[in-house]
């Protein structure tokens, strides 16, 4: 199926998904920004610690882990296309974010978190 397709029509593709991650990249933002000013709401406002919310609490800090994960590994792939070099093989041997460790250390705070 791939190779009936014209190069242009590739590239126009191509375009197409870099700008779906685009959009999805300020969606995530968004989101980032909302959910940290609901949690310093929930938590702030003492009269708003109810066990429902304590629930919805937990729930947005749940969230937020993974917009943090999708938002870092995203800029771990940005940083890896722009050291590519012409033959797209990657140029780069180190300084790209190691998100093996990042996913690790999300894993144990999540696990610190709900174990209190």
């Amino acid at each position: 199926m791939l190779s009936n397709l014209d190069p242009n029509s590739l590239l126009i593709a191509q375009e197409v998904a870099k700008n779906a991650r685009k959009l999805e990249f300020v969606g995530l933002g968004l989101s980032l920004v909302s959910l940290l000013i609901s949690i310093f709401i929930f938590s702030f406002f003492r009269r708003l610690r109810v066990f429902r919310n304590l629930l919805h609490l937990q729930l947005m800090i749940a969230i937020l882990m993974v917009v943090i994960i999708r938002l870092i590994l995203y800029i771990d792939l940005i940083f890896t296309d722009q050291h590519r070099g012409p033959d797209n093989s990657s140029s780069i041997t180190s300084g790209t974010i190691n998100t093996t460790v990042i996913l690790i250390i999300f894993y144990r705070l999540q696990f610190c978190y709900y174990s209190q």
